[in-house]
């Protein structure tokens, strides 16, 4: 197999020869035009002076990223080394992808620029105007060739769910470009806060699928499974959360935001200690997961990953340990705190292990009694963590009619009732099909529906043992 990748590469590379003729087609007197009016309203605009104003950077930037990707995509096509770069990727849908972005960028910068630094009376202001225009123009033709004229299909990035990821991360630079004044202003900062969080995942989630032709140039399996599978998407949704909520936390306890908040947040080591517990508890599943799902003898990336998603592990139950040692008092930490904490905990595994059984199977297997089971679960997890964030924000339960105890009770009777129907419901339609596999694998077909089971019966005693502690509170 080796050998017929080398000898595929070989092949691929004895037919990358310079090829000047590139520069005279349609597309290439565009990228020409493209990379000339970037590069003369740079300059011009340099000249002009300089500015403080975030919108003038972004313009700048613009205007030299654009043009170098242009020629670099030039240069890429001259020497016919696209050839070799489509055993990795779609290079059609890359440089597609490409002048769609520079058209969202080149336009949005010949729009800004326009408001902000030109008037009838700054003529200097509107020439440099003009040529943003024109190189706006001149990479709306390219899109309006590719897509419309030459009707390219693209594979991602020039197709919705690609250019959809791009639009997310254009929006989310526009956002911070308009960023400004806002200093020394906790609860804005909270929502930069906010919108940066996500931003850094974008260019990885693009990449990754621009370059998802990468593996097949690999002598060695880089996975056993899709990560798109719903345990796969418990995992990356574990690790992101592990991520962003120590992230958070430091970036708040640095700043000593945490004061500024104690009259929602009363107790802030509460808080913390909790959400150390609940990461370490996640990401210990997701690691178990990730080991019994992808992870096999070839697959070196897989091990990797799973290696340091163990050291992660260690290192939260290791600063959940610590933190309960300082008997923090709260209701995080309290047994009321830590069984509802644990009953969203499992129904979200309950909620992975049921969507993994509905897609491993047929798409006409859908009993009505099992998605009833799902409806049920999603529902009780939805209620459990209002009532957390009710205990955790004091102020909201001033706006309640009602006390959150006697909330809590009547909730908790209720969840009993129906964990008991969906566990039975459930088994019901699940296990009378002992001559049916939806699986692959013969081993695996009930693994999904032991899971739901256990996973249901263990809520079922946590919701128990809560309405009990409800009845003796109230």
């Amino acid at each position: 197999k080796e050998m017929g990748i080398i000898g595929n590469i070989k092949d691929t590379v004895s037919k990358a020869v310079f090829s000047p003729s590139t520069l005279m087609s349609g597309r290439g007197g565009l990228h020409m035009a493209q990379i000339i009016l970037s590069l003369v309203t740079f300059i011009l605009a340099a000249f002009r002076g300089g500015s403080s104003h975030t919108y003038w950077n972004y313009a700048m930037f613009t205007w030299a990223f654009c043009p170098i990707m242009t020629l670099i995509i030039t240069i890429i096509e001259m020497l016919k080394l696209d050839v070799i770069l489509n055993l990795c990727m779609d290079w059609s849908d890359f440089t597609t992808g490409m002048a769609m972005s520079s058209t969202l960028m080149t336009v949005s910068v010949a729009i800004t620029y326009a408001n902000f630094y030109a008037c009838l009376k700054c003529l200097y202001g509107l020439i440099v105007s003009a040529f943003a225009f024109l190189c706006a123009l001149v990479y709306t033709l390219e899109v309006v060739k590719d897509k419309f004229l030459d009707k390219k299909k693209g594979s991602y990035l020039a197709a919705l769910p690609g250019f959809w990821k791009v639009l997310e991360a254009f929006v989310s630079c526009m956002i911070f470009i308009s960023l400004t004044g806002y200093r020394d202003r906790p609860a804005l900062i909270l929502c930069v806060i906010a919108y940066a969080i996500p931003f850094p995942i974008l260019p990885l989630i693009i990449a990754t699928n621009i370059l998802k032709k990468l593996k097949k140039c690999l002598p060695f399996n880089l996975d056993r499974g899709r990560m798109v599978s719903p345990w796969g998407v418990w995992c990356e949704f574990v690790w992101v959360f592990c991520i962003t909520v120590p992230l958070v936390l430091s970036v708040v306890e640095a700043k000593m935001w945490h004061i500024l908040l104690a009259v929602f947040l009363p107790n802030w080591a509460d808080l913390t200690c909790g959400l150390t517990t609940l990461c370490a508890a996640m990401i210990a599943s997701a690691t178990v997961i990730f080991a019994a799902v992808f992870v096999c003898l070839s697959c070196f990336v897989n091990i990797l990953c799973f290696i340091l998603s163990l050291a992660a592990t260690v290192v939260f139950v290791i600063d959940a340990v610590l933190q309960r040692k300082m008997f923090p008092s709260g209701y995080m930490c309290s047994l009321r705190g830590g069984l509802r904490t644990a009953e969203a905990f499992v129904a979200c595994i309950i909620l992975s292990a049921a969507a993994d059984h509905f897609v491993s199977g047929e798409w006409f297997f859908r009993p009505l009694g099992m998605t009833c089971s799902i409806v049920v679960f999603a529902a009780c997890l939805l209620v459990t963590v209002v009532i957390i964030v009710l205990h955790l924000l004091k102020l909201l339960q001033c706006l309640l009619s009602f006390g959150l105890n006697k909330m809590e009770l009547a909730f908790n009777a209720v969840a009993v009732l129906l964990y008991l129907l969906a566990v039975l419901l459930w088994a019901a339609f699940g296990y009378k099909r002992s001559m049916y596999n939806p699986y692959t694998c013969d081993k695996c077909s009930f693994v999904d529906m032991n899971t739901v089971v256990i996973g249901a019966i263990v809520n079922l005693v946590l919701y128990i043992v809560d309405l009990v502690l409800s009845f003796k509170s109230c």
